[in-house]
């Protein structure tokens, strides 16, 4: 089991080169969120950071972070900042993410 967990933390580390601190810090909030909140295993809450980290933007990522912070004033800065159609995509993102995700596991 500390293969696995070496190879996709390794594997992780290579998706994140060249991401900001910041959207590192949002990534790790995602999948933390996951495996704490919504209580499912280790490769299903990777799949939806890796997910999001291939198809959100820095912004969209911070948003969702955000949210599962309930960090009120980020919420509310990144919703008067970005388009709703981004703020959208980031719902469709979740729901869809759920489910690929779930299908992989």
């Amino acid at each position: 089991m500390k293969v696995h967990q070496l190879i996709t933390t390794s594997l992780m580390l290579i998706l994140l080169t060249g991401c900001s601190n910041e959207k590192i810090d949002n990534l790790e909030e995602v999948e933390s969120y996951c495996k704490q909140s919504i209580r499912e295993n280790d490769a299903f809450c990777e799949c939806v950071a890796r997910s999001a980290n291939e198809k959100l933007s820095d912004q969209q990522i911070a948003f969702m972070a955000a949210g599962f912070r309930k960090n009120q004033q980020k919420i509310t800065e990144l919703r008067e900042q970005m388009p709703m159609e981004e703020l959208l995509a980031v719902g469709v993102f979740m729901a869809s993410s759920v489910t690929k995700c779930a299908d992989e596991d």
